[in-house]
């Protein structure tokens, strides 16, 4: 998990606690603080320190952004499986027992993830489910679409991240980055059709997500996918036609055109083409 000085306090001990209360808890907790935090934070940080001896701090002196942060902490890991988790979100309380007996039912797999489920105040107001492709095939083709995985929802195996690369500072997409790139590597991926993360959204999500400098780091990325032959040169065009249209669209078209594309339909036509 990573951290900086925006969070809201609150959210991030809701988060905590989510992921100390789960009915498999976990011997080890990174918490990336990516920079400086707030007084406030950082008494929600000591707080769960004291109570909690299988949360280790690391503390960055500057902001590097997501992927860095990750990239960085994943170094401090310890355990052969890695779960990822938002400092804003709330993990069910079975997340953990699930995706663990998942993996060990199934070796061949590498990186389980689940569904989502969207609220703006109250996790128990779910106000939509973002459902993934459940088999590695899905999961394939869905990825020369758009990233295939909720990234807070995803538990790993670390030896296979480490060697397609790990995460990496990127503009835009830096799970997607790393999917990809396992993928690649002949990594085998899968999701839980059910929601195991409850996420937090509102009207600041779209919103981060809009504009010139966000398409530019999109179409950088899938740029990159296209460089090395995981996109075809009309699966590239494609989805930088789709990017530079959903990035300058006003707020509630914008909102209706990601549930459009997020359609079961939608995807699969995209997929085949």
């Amino acid at each position: 998990m990573s951290v900086y000085y925006q969070e809201e306090p609150r959210f991030l001990d809701e988060s905590l606690q989510s992921i100390f209360d789960q009915t498999l808890p976990p011997t080890e907790v990174i918490l990336i603080e990516d920079g400086p935090l707030t007084n406030e934070l950082d008494k929600v940080v000591d707080s769960w320190c004291e109570k909690e001896k299988s949360l280790k701090v690391v503390k960055l002196d500057q902001n590097k952004g997501l992927g860095e942060a990750l990239r960085i902490g994943m170094g401090y890991c310890s355990h052969a499986i890695i779960a990822r988790m938002d400092s804003d979100d709330i993990s069910c309380k079975d997340r953990f027992e699930k995706q663990i007996k998942f993996l060990q039912d199934n070796p061949e797999i590498d990186v389980v993830g689940s569904d989502i489920a969207e609220f703006n105040n109250d996790p128990a107001e779910t106000i939509a489910v973002r459902r993934m492709p459940c088999e590695h095939g899905q999961i394939s083709a869905t990825a020369k679409v758009r990233c295939p995985m909720n990234h807070v929802s995803v538990m790993f195996r670390k030896e296979q991240a480490i060697s397609a690369g790990s995460y990496v500072l990127i503009t835009a997409g830096e799970d997607y980055y790393l999917w990809v790139r396992m993928i690649q590597a002949g990594a085998k991926f899968a999701n839980i059709p059910e929601s195991l993360v409850h996420v937090r959204v509102g009207s600041g999500m779209l919103g981060r997500r809009v504009g010139f400098k966000y398409l530019k780091g999109e179409i950088k990325l899938h740029t990159i996918f296209f460089k090395t032959g995981f996109l075809t040169l009309f699966e590239y065009l494609r989805n930088i036609m789709i990017r530079a249209v959903m990035r300058f669209l006003p707020g509630k078209l914008m909102s209706n055109f990601y549930s459009f594309l997020r359609n079961d339909r939608i995807q699969g036509f995209l997929a085949d083409r």
